[in-house]
């Protein structure tokens, strides 16, 4: 069930995880968002940085559950858009400059 509910989130990314026992009962979930072999989409830094979820087992395996809909799908998705917004940005800052350069050459 877990991994079924994490393919739509493994489309666009491989995941990669690491797991910490910690005082009473709880665990630390380390996920590495990575880029999938083959793809066409690359990650941006602040999609690919690593999301720590710290509950007990069963709160994380419910919100894991929830795969895309849930907040581990909703953090990726914010960051990809946070890190769409960001290159369209920069863009837009170097197409302001390659203008100006071209109409101070004038």
């Amino acid at each position: 069930m877990l991994i079924t509910s994490l393919l739509p989130l493994m489309t666009h990314y491989s995941l990669g995880f690491d797991l910490v026992a910690g005082p009473d009962e709880t665990v630390t979930l380390t996920i590495l968002p990575r880029k999938v072999a083959g793809a066409t989409h690359n990650p941006q830094a602040a999609e690919a940085r690593p999301i720590s979820i710290t509950a007990n087992a069963a709160e994380i395996d419910a919100e894991l559950e929830r795969g895309a809909d849930g907040a581990l799908g909703q953090l990726i998705a914010s960051r990809k858009t946070l890190a769409d917004q960001i290159a369209q940005q920069r863009e837009a800052d170097e197409a302001a400059k390659t203008a100006a350069a071209q109409a101070a050459a004038v």
